[in-house]
């Protein structure tokens, strides 16, 4: 990468620039990101300063302000997240902030945004992210706490299932981990992260999406080919095929509010409440590391709200099914769901 513009002929061209692009894209881009993980060295081009970052970024608001004023400005999405925030003390969230570029940062320019993004985890091991739910909670909080009246978007995250899958030397040079995962289990991964986020009000985008030749890394939902083919074949993963799926189930769902209680159900079971202009909905299912073949565990759900019908959806099989409702009054029960360990969402409707 080259320099960060810093000197103030440099900051000129820099606005300049963006005013171009702005003008360039303003009725066909809704969002623009100030510099895009610009807290590491490898993609600022130097060594990060907060001083830096927020002269580039106030350069370009007041620009992106003026000629797209419908457009959302959103914070150069960081490299990393403040996993633990949950666990923290305010006396330890205060020196996280000074120590923490992004965080001191973002406190400065919340006020001034429309959107702020994260890159959580690549290939990270599921068992070290058993407190990511909290941790975003905590996290939308204290950005609620610093002014930020926007929206928030986990703008990268990646899972992988290399084949053949990497060796142990290469696992321990990979930056982003040697975290294994076969297909399918890379598949019930993206499923869990996909619709944790969406029950969590956050845009989620799988980093890459199409582009399958980065060496060891697997970015994509799509199979890695060899590297000297001249025509890439493009097979899509089992991933491709549960992206697919949920695009259609989970669209239109956002966070809610269910009043329910699930007997059976493991330490380790994962459930949120989600709803739609057609009512509640319930995403379910085991979390920690997925395998190949999970029997599953037979969970009873109990609504302590009336419902006639519900349908449960699969993204893993793209398949639905409806359920048999037990009703009592105003409760409800669906006996014996079978969860596993990829999402069910299952769909809730009172007529």
């Amino acid at each position: 990468m080259p320099a960060p513009p810093t000197t103030p002929e440099a900051l000129a061209a820099w606005a300049r620039y963006v005013e171009f692009m702005v003008k360039h894209f303003r009725d066909r881009v809704k969002h623009f990101e100030i510099w895009n993980e610009w807290n590491i060295s490898c993609y600022w081009g130097a060594k990060p300063s907060a001083e830096h970052y927020l002269a580039v970024a106030r350069a370009a608001i007041p620009v992106i302000r003026k000629h797209a004023p419908k457009a959302k400005i959103m914070l150069g999405s960081w490299a990393g997240f403040p996993h633990g925030i949950s666990s923290w003390t305010p006396a330890q969230l205060a020196e996280r902030e000074k120590q923490t570029l992004y965080l001191a940062v973002t406190r400065e320019l919340a006020r001034e945004v429309d959107e702020i993004g994260w890159h959580p985890f690549y290939q990270t091991d599921p068992a070290r992210l058993q407190r990511y739910t909290a941790d975003v909670r905590a996290l939308q909080k204290w950005l609620r706490d610093t002014g930020f009246r926007g929206h928030c978007m986990v703008t990268e995250w990646n899972y992988r299932a290399l084949y053949p899958p990497l060796t142990d030397a290469e696992a321990k040079r990979a930056w982003c981990g040697g975290f294994r995962a076969t297909e399918i289990e890379k598949a019930k991964y993206v499923a869990q992260v996909f619709t944790r986020h969406t029950a969590l009000g956050l845009e989620s985008f799988f980093c890459e999406m199409y582009f399958p030749y980065f060496a060891m890394l697997d970015l994509s939902l799509l199979r890695r080919s060899f590297d000297a083919d001249p025509i890439s074949p493009l097979q899509p993963q089992a991933a491709y095929y549960v992206t697919r799926n949920l695009a259609t189930m989970l669209d239109g769902l956002e966070p809610g509010e269910l009043d329910y209680l699930l007997d059976g159900a493991p330490p380790n079971l994962e459930s949120f409440a989600l709803k739609s202009s057609d009512g509640p909905a319930l995403a379910l299912w085991l979390g920690g590391h997925a395998k190949d073949h999970c029997d599953g565990v037979a969970v009873d759900v109990r609504l302590k709200s009336p419902c006639r019908k519900a349908v449960v959806y699969d993204p893993l099989n793209g398949v639905s099914q409806e359920l048999s409702v037990t009703r009592s009054g105003d409760t409800a029960l669906l006996k014996g769901v079978l969860a596993r360990d990829w999402p069910l969402v299952i769909r809730l409707f009172e007529r």
